[in-house]
């Protein structure tokens, strides 16, 4: 197809040939017709022009070529697999990375279906994945088990959208393999760590940066009579009497300096009833708090107990001591009387 300034050129270059040729064109005239320079520097100024146009096509041919060649660098080391599918989910064009995952040379993979190499588990989730990306506009994604000839069984997250005409599906897929197995375990952990919470004989409560409860153990519903629901609904600080918390109120600052806060208050129940109960706090690094509380209440009360057992033990101790003392001067007053009287001492 002619562009329109080659086009023009030559409507130009046909011009000034019929007018050398004769119809402005006089064998005896020395020089040439104003009409015919005019064209002549016409054509001269298209000829520099075309010849610029033609360096500004042969060097974007060139940096194309470049870009093309980057770009083909990119596509294959890339570090996730790309796939162009059919409607069927044959594999029309693929990367390194994408014969990587499937554990098989790039040429030996093309015009195989992809559908092939993954588990019979998640075959059913690929092929409802590849339909709703031909009759959807936007991106569809979802997890499948790879199973290559040489790799290991692999979960693969899959990500695809159709081409403009809906004639492929372009799709990336990331080996995923290990985020899952930390997914799993980190699963398991907290599993066992919330096993170990329930099995603690201590309260447990944590607590949001406002003091909201967004997690306790069932001894915490057993020390203090609500349900989870209901202690869901409500603040640390509602446990709590207002003279407790006023006499020993909470320590935010010493929390937020990363220190283990002990603390004794009373703490009211669900019915009404007061038991007195020792704390330990510390502030987590998503910013929530956590406490271990223990009912104290018959620790209190016998160390109560023992202090009066204690203070009368020291009551009598020195009404003893002083009895004893009593007795030592009396029995020196009598060996002194009877020492005067020339008598031996008795005592």
């Amino acid at each position: 197809m002619i562009s329109d300034k080659k086009l023009e050129a030559s409507l130009l270059r046909q011009k000034a040939e019929e007018e050398l040729v004769g119809k402005f064109f006089n064998p005896d005239m020395k020089y040439l017709s104003d009409d015919i320079r005019m064209i002549i520097q016409e054509l001269q100024v298209h000829q520099i022009e075309l010849e610029m146009q033609n360096e500004d096509l042969a060097r974007a041919k060139e940096e194309s070529e470049v870009a093309r060649e980057k770009y083909k660098e990119l596509y294959d080391f890339a570090p996730l697999g790309y796939f162009t599918l059919s409607h069927e989910g044959e594999i029309l064009e693929l990367n390194l990375g994408a014969s990587q995952l499937l554990g098989k040379e790039r040429t030996n993979l093309k015009n195989s279906r992809l559908g092939f190499f993954i588990s019979h588990e998640t075959k059913q989730i690929f092929n409802d994945f590849l339909d709703q990306v031909f009759k959807s506009n936007t991106r569809k994604g979802c997890e499948v088990v790879f199973e290559g000839f040489e790799n290991e069984p692999i979960v693969v997250q899959l990500n695809g959208i159709a081409s403009d005409k809906r004639e492929n599906c372009l799709m990336t897929a990331v080996d995923i393999t290990d985020q899952k197995l930390a997914e799993e375990a980190m699963s398991k952990s907290e599993l066992k760590y919330r096993m170990l919470l329930e099995l603690a004989s201590d309260a447990f409560f944590q607590g949001s940066e406002k003091g909201d409860f967004i997690l306790m153990n069932t001894a915490a519903n057993e020390l203090t009579g609500y349900s989870k629901e209901e202690l869901f609904k409500m603040n640390m600080k509602d446990l709590f009497s207002a003279v407790s918390l006023q006499e020993n109120p909470p320590k935010y600052e010493q929390l937020r300096k990363g220190e283990t806060v002990y603390s004794e208050r009373d703490l009211v129940r669900k019915d009404g009833t007061v038991i007195q109960i020792e704390m330990n706090s510390r502030m987590m690094l998503d910013m929530t708090y956590q406490a271990f509380i223990r009912d104290i209440t018959e620790r209190k009360r016998t160390e109560k107990a023992l202090k009066q057992k204690l203070s009368e033990m020291e009551i009598y101790y020195e009404l003893a001591i002083t009895r004893e003392r009593k007795m030592i001067a009396l029995k020196s007053e009598i060996n002194m009387l009877l020492g005067r009287l020339g008598e031996v001492p008795k005592y």
